[in-house]
C-alpha cells in the first residue's frame, strides 16, 4: 500500500492495488506508460540478476536462459534488460551438482520485482543443473552515484 495525502485535506489516504487500477484504465496510451513506470519505481524495486552458466553450446544456453526468464516472468517480475557478457575461465573451481566447472557464461538481468519472490527465485535456481551461480543484487541508482570520499562541490 502506499501512502499519500490529499491536497485539500493533507489526511493522509491509503491507495490500493485496486485505486491504482482503476485510474490506470482511464489513462490514454502515453500517460499509461508513465504511470506503468512510475508504479513499477514505486511498488517493485528494480533488481539485477547475474547468472554464471555452465559451458554449453548456443541452443543449451538459451535454452537455459530462456527457462530463467520464463521463472522471473512466473513469478509476476517484469524484464527489463538481459546482456552477456560471455564465457570465461572462472576464477577459481566451482563444484556444483557433482560437477567440476573451470568455464563458464556470463550473463545480467535487469528486472523490477517485488522482495517477497527472491527467495523462491533464488531456491529454483539453485536447483537448475545449469546454473553454476545465480546472485540477485538490488539495483540501486541513488546509492552508485553517491561519491565515497567527502561532500559533493
Amino acid at each position: 500500500m502506499l501512502y499519500t495525502s490529499s491536497p485539500k485535506t493533507f489526511s493522509p489516504r491509503v491507495i490500493t492495488w485496486s485505486t491504482l487500477t482503476a485510474y490506470w484504465k482511464c489513462l490514454p496510451p502515453i500517460e499509461y506508460f508513465y504511470f506503468y513506470s512510475l508504479l513499477f519505481a514505486v511498488i517493485m524495486p528494480r533488481y539485477e540478476l547475474a547468472l554464471i552458466l555452465k559451458a554449453m553450446q548456443r541452443p543449451e544456453t538459451a535454452a537455459t536462459l530462456r527457462r530463467t526468464v520464463e521463472a522471473l516472468m512466473e513469478r509476476g517480475a517484469v524484464v527489463r534488460d538481459m546482456e552477456n557478457i560471455g564465457e570465461r575461465l572462472l576464477p577459481f573451481v566451482i563444484t556444483k551438482h557433482n560437477q567440476r566447472h573451470r568455464r563458464g557464461s556470463y550473463f545480467l538481468i535487469d528486472f523490477y520485482a517485488a522482495p517477497s519472490i527472491l527467495t523462491g527465485l533464488l531456491d529454483h535456481l539453485h536447483r537448475d543443473v545449469d546454473v553454476v551461480r545465480p546472485t540477485v543484487l538490488k539495483n540501486d541508482k541513488e546509492t552508485s552515484e553517491q561519491t565515497c570520499c567527502g561532500p559533493k562541490l
